[in-house]
């Protein structure tokens, strides 16, 4: 299946509340941030976020943020993995993320008690 095809499959499915994405725990995920997982029989798909350190023509350091994709099996190792430059549209790899966070951590619940005893008006 191509790559572009599959990340908005997910996308799709985690929108709809097809795919359900639950937070991942393993000492073999290479991320500093929370990362998500799906899993279907002996397989995960594992969704992470990571930052990569590289440096200018100064020696400064950079850190830019990144989204992957990896396939893994039932321990977490890594069969193949999808990462922003082998799509299309880079930006969809995020958007999947951000939904699978916003998802697992419940963040339209959250917001909708903020704000459940306003009352909406016509300017919304």
């Amino acid at each position: 299946m191509e790559n572009d095809k599959f990340i908005r499959k997910l996308i799709k499915g985690t929108k709809e509340e097809i795919l359900e994405w639950k937070p991942a725990q393993s000492k073999k995920l290479y991320s500093s941030y929370q990362p998500f997982y799906l899993e279907k029989g002996d397989k995960k798909l594992v969704l992470e976020k990571c930052n990569t350190i590289e440096y200018d023509s100064y020696g400064e350091e950079l850190t830019t943020a990144s989204c992957m994709l990896s396939i893994c099996d039932d321990n977490y190792n890594r069969l193949s993995m999808i990462v922003e430059e082998d799509l299309d549209k880079s930006t969809d790899l995020w958007r999947l993320y951000r939904l699978a966070e916003r998802k697992v951590n419940k963040i339209d619940d959250i917001m909708e008690s903020f704000v459940e005893d306003i009352q909406d008006s016509v300017d919304f």
